[in-house]
């Protein structure tokens, strides 16, 4: 009977082509060909009867990796940025709440003192989105020398309650 709770990495980035892997897309053990989305270690797919599949580093590693965290941080961004799309609430004018279309997506924008992991435009309106790891994104931002009439916004997805 395999395990149902959330242990290891679920998602590497394949070597060859760059691409996040789920651990069902790949073969079994180090033939998976990946590396961890947070420390890009070399990782192992653990594809066993008994426990939840996942990834796992396939040697120790020196530093502290939240493989968990960033690999679920390069899935939100790699799903918006795939499918255009991001859902709000009714909180942006003009908009009804839902699923919202993006443009001109753009990649790692420096933004209000950091770097945006995304950067995409609603209508006239430019946001940057912040997948939030660690809950310090917001103490980061400065918008000190934002001028009112800027049509810009920051959305921070606190990926620990996701």
């Amino acid at each position: 009977m395999r395990k149902s709770s959330i242990e290891g990495v679920p998602f590497g980035i394949h070597r060859q082509t760059g691409k996040l892997m789920d651990i069902t897309e790949v073969a079994r053990g180090t033939s998976c060909d990946c590396i961890c989305p947070g420390c890009k270690t070399e990782l192992v797919a653990k594809q066993g009867d008994i426990k939840l599949w996942h990834f796992a580093h396939s040697t120790a590693i020196d530093a502290e990796c939240n493989g968990l965290m960033a690999a679920i941080m390069a899935k939100v961004l790699d799903v918006i940025t795939s499918k255009g799309v991001i859902a709000f609430p009714h909180l942006i004018e003009g908009c009804e709440g839902g699923a919202v279309q993006l443009s001109d997506i753009k990649e790692n924008i420096a933004f209000c003192g950091i770097t945006a992991p995304l950067m995409a435009t609603i209508n006239q309106l430019r946001i940057a989105i912040f997948p939030d790891i660690d809950r310090t994104v917001a103490s980061r931002l400065s918008f000190d020398h934002i001028h009112p009439s800027e049509m810009i916004a920051a959305l921070r997805i606190d990926l620990p309650d996701i």
